[in-house]
C-alpha cells in the first residue's frame, strides 16, 4: 500500500520488493510503502485498490 495515496497496488510476482504489475512504485522510496493484506488496507485505511493492478479498482 502507498500510505501517501491511500492506494493498493498488487506486487508482480518474482520481481524486486518495490515492482507492482502497473508500475507506479518502481520510483518511490520503501519507506513509503508497505506490505500490508488489501481487504486489512480497505478496511482499516480507505485505500483504493490500483485500477491497473487489480480488475474493478479505482486511481492511476
Amino acid at each position: 500500500m502507498n500510505e501517501h495515496t491511500k492506494t493498493v497496488h498488487k506486487h508482480e510476482t518474482g520481481a524486486p520488493d518495490l515492482h507492482t504489475v502497473c508500475g507506479a512504485t518502481y520510483h518511490l522510496e520503501p519507506d513509503r510503502l508497505r506490505t500490508i493484506p488489501v481487504k486489512r488496507a480497505v478496511a482499516e485505511h480507505d485505500a483504493d485498490k490500483c485500477g491497473r493492478c487489480f480488475e474493478g479498482g479505482a486511481g492511476y
